[in-house]
């Protein structure tokens, strides 16, 4: 009779996990649709600009963060994979860090124009814990990303995030900015090294980028920090690379990586050889 009742136990137990596993997809599903029928109402706003309010149309832009921010916080594995809300048309992407802690959405908002004007948020996970970030500035709504790449230094985790901004429909921009994520804080990072300035982002345009353009990553020789230097031709590329910190302390160290400029018809982006 025991026996009897722990089997019952388990099979019920079992039943209850499935259960409950079932009512958060249902959850997830109903919040994506919703996202997807925002994502269509403003598609069709825009067709029909003359006629529309601004105000109702900064609502839908607010909810869908909103919800997209609860979906993220309730899946704490990162694993529901947006499959309507990515279809092509409703220009939702969706890239994952190379480790698999960070995804970063990018979607089309509709209202840029010549300059499409995309939305981006990061879905982080530490440990159990999960972290949600609306990363949009004024000065770059324009970011569309679409691959995450990740370095190791043996105290943090870096992300680059790798996109393109469409500046007009001749000028395209390939866009990698680095970021890291500690407690729950996400930070930028100015780890790119271009001429005499250091910035936590490298923008290169289509236009005025020469053939074999690309960024070299280097690590210090103390492995305490990466630095990604902006090469501009193949002849740049033989020279010594001295690299300065912020306090001007000099470090020359070992390339590790490559991401190289690759172009495709009026697109550019930067594309690590580790990738290809």
């Amino acid at each position: 009779m025991e026996k009897i009742k722990y089997i019952f136990c388990i099979v019920f137990c079992f039943g209850a996990v499935k259960t409950t596993m079932a009512q958060s997809n249902n959850d997830w599903s109903a919040l994506e649709k919703q996202l997807c029928s925002i994502q269509d109402t403003l598609y069709t706003l825009r067709q029909n600009y003359s006629y529309t309010n601004d105000d109702y149309c900064d609502s839908l832009q607010n909810s869908f963060s909103i919800l997209l921010e609860e979906l993220c916080t309730a899946d704490k594995g990162m694993k529901y994979d947006f499959r309507e809300l990515r279809k092509k048309e409703r220009q939702f992407t969706m890239a994952v860090s190379t480790d698999g802690d960070m995804r970063i959405f990018s979607r089309n908002t509709y209202f840029g124009g010549s300059m499409p004007l995309f939305a981006s948020y990061i879905q982080y996970k530490d440990k159990e814990q999960s972290y949600f970030f609306d990363i949009n500035e004024d000065n770059d709504m324009g970011l569309c990303y679409d691959t995450v790449y990740s370095i190791q230094v043996p105290d943090k985790r870096y992300y680059l995030l790798s996109g393109t901004s469409q500046i007009a429909t001749a000028y395209p921009l390939a866009v990698i900015k680095a970021v890291s994520c500690t407690n729950g804080e996400l930070k930028k990072e100015t780890i790119f090294v271009s001429g005499n300035q250091q910035n936590d982002c490298l923008a290169i345009s289509y236009r005025f980028a020469e053939d074999n353009t690309d960024a070299r990553l280097f690590i210090g020789s103390n492995f305490t920090f990466p630095r990604i230097v902006y090469i501009e031709t193949q002849e740049e590329i033989l020279k010594p690379v001295v690299l300065k910190d912020k306090d001007d302390t000099e470090y020359v160290s070992g390339e590790i990586e490559i991401y190289k400029l690759e172009r495709n018809k009026n697109e550019i982006k930067f594309i690590s050889n580790n990738e290809r």
